[in-house]
């Protein structure tokens, strides 16, 4: 029923053994009082309705055994009374990514999990902001001397040394990864390394929606106008990067420009340049919806990109010029990302604040399941499965590995992330002598156990090759 009226609405209440309900891609914005009335329904469909919070109105329905509330992208909270629903055994909240109480990264561990959470939120809750931010762009464009002049607790800026004849971004392999916290608050900057081949990376490490930077160089971008054309030079120096990182996350928001390299030219020659630029980037965009207009919908990559569907890829208040004499662009970018950081505030149990906290307390890369079930003893916690539930969702946020779903690692959790960074940088190099000696370079790397090592690449192989198939 994708055309639902006021009648329609009067007559379901008189549909006293109605099973099955199907409303979605209707745009009702909350739930119909008379939906939660129909106690007869066992199914509900609910998909893509504009859905913003889930009413307690919905535990009226005792018989309900499957909720389907998958692309609701606005929704930002579900309700406790899904405990008091007996007979619920399926929830679907797939890209509900809004979601913040519980956050969708406990959503994405199921029914079980959900009702976990609020079991635990009883208990008291605190409300923190955790964002990622992904820095993306080409080969010395400055990437890593802006993230490690952001993180700086002095404000004073960083700049990386190179040699002159450097023709590789040899700072950044796969991605780096750098934390600056605001309070209670924390920033997660993810430097993506500036060779193609790790753009397969990003839907591989992205977990959750992020703040996304896109960092060109703009003598970098006036080599490529001349040396092919404008609308390559965009494509080349930013487009190829957002587009994987949009594709791995289509709900991202309007990402953040930066120029760097501004102290090169004069100010009209660099106007000049920067009118060049978003000329062309007009340019490719509207080459990009002429070719989606085009396509059969299963071919259609960027349709269902949410920001590739505006008619600017940069908002003016999202650009940024940096240089020797812009050094207050710096702590302006700084303050805005910390606000856009605080526009998603997370509602997470005290009780799994304390276990996660109890990870920074220890040492080495991994421990076995038994031994952070003993470390986390502290934290009184109920059963195994409590603690399954906890690490599942730390998973999910990107706070650590574990795969629980492969019989070979679900009993280690990988806490120290660089491990898996080092790994990932043999199945995605750019070096001939690292691919030709990938099985050595496996061997020699921090884990101290060379079977688990192999077990890891395994997954990390198949995971990669399964996203870059899909």
């Amino acid at each position: 029923m994708e055309s639902l009226t006021e009648l329609h609405l009067e007559l379901l209440s008189q549909l006293t053994h109605l099973h099955t309900l199907h409303v979605s891609f209707n745009k009702l914005g909350t739930l119909p009082e008379v939906i939660p009335k129909v106690e007869s329904l066992t199914v509900l469909h609910l998909r893509k309705c504009d859905l913003h919070t889930l009413p307690d109105s919905v535990g009226q329905l005792k018989n309900l055994q499957h909720l389907n509330l998958s692309d609701n992208s606005q929704m930002t909270s579900l309700t406790p009374q899904l405990l008091n629903m007996p007979n619920l055994t399926r929830l679907s909240c797939y890209r509900c990514e809004s979601l913040t109480s519980p956050p969708y990264a406990v959503c994405e561990g199921g029914l079980h999990a959900i009702r976990q959470y609020y079991k635990d939120l009883r208990s008291g809750h605190v409300e923190i902001s955790e964002a990622v931010v992904a820095l993306v762009g080409r080969s010395l464009s400055g990437k890593t001397s802006l993230v490690t002049t952001l993180v700086r607790s002095d404000g004073t800026r960083g700049l990386t040394n190179r040699a002159a004849d450097a023709v590789e971004d040899e700072t950044t392999r796969v991605f780096n990864m750098e934390k600056l916290v605001v309070g209670d608050n924390v920033l997660q900057f993810i430097d993506f390394g500036g060779n193609e081949i790790y753009q397969s990376t990003y839907q591989f490490t992205l977990k959750q929606n992020c703040i996304p930077i896109v960092v060109v160089n703009i003598m970098e971008f006036e080599k490529l106008y001349f040396e092919m054309n404008g609308n390559e030079a965009v494509r080349c120096t930013y487009f190829d990067w957002l587009s994987h990182l949009y594709l791995a996350n289509p709900r991202l928001r309007a990402p953040k420009l930066v120029f760097t390299h501004r102290d090169a030219y004069s100010a009209d020659g660099f106007e000049e340049l920067k009118r060049l630029f978003f000329l062309h980037t007009e340019s490719v965009f509207k080459l990009i919806q002429s070719e989606e207009n085009s396509q059969k919908n299963y071919l259609r990559y960027f349709t269902g990109i949410s920001h590739f569907q505006r008619r600017e890829m940069f908002q003016e208040q999202d650009i940024y010029v940096v240089g020797d004499e812009y050094e207050e662009v710096f702590d302006q970018l700084r303050s805005h990302i910390i606000s856009d950081s605080k526009l998603v505030v997370k509602k997470v149990p005290t009780l799994w604040r304390k276990v996660a906290q109890t990870f920074n307390s220890f040492h080495g890369s991994y421990k076995t399941f038994p031994e952070v079930l003993q470390l986390v003893s502290e934290c009184k916690l109920e059963s195994e499965d409590q603690l399954r539930v906890i690490l599942s969702y730390m998973h999910n946020s990107g706070h650590l590995i574990w795969y629980q779903d492969r019989e070979s690692l679900q009993c280690l959790v990988f806490y120290d992330i660089s491990v898996v960074t080092k790994l990932l940088h043999v199945f995605f190099t750019h070096e001939k002598e690292v691919w030709s000696n990938r099985r050595s370079a496996i061997e020699e790397d921090t884990l101290d156990n060379p079977l688990i090592e192999m077990k890891l690449s395994s997954i990390i192989w198949l995971k990669s090759l399964f996203k870059l198939a899909g």
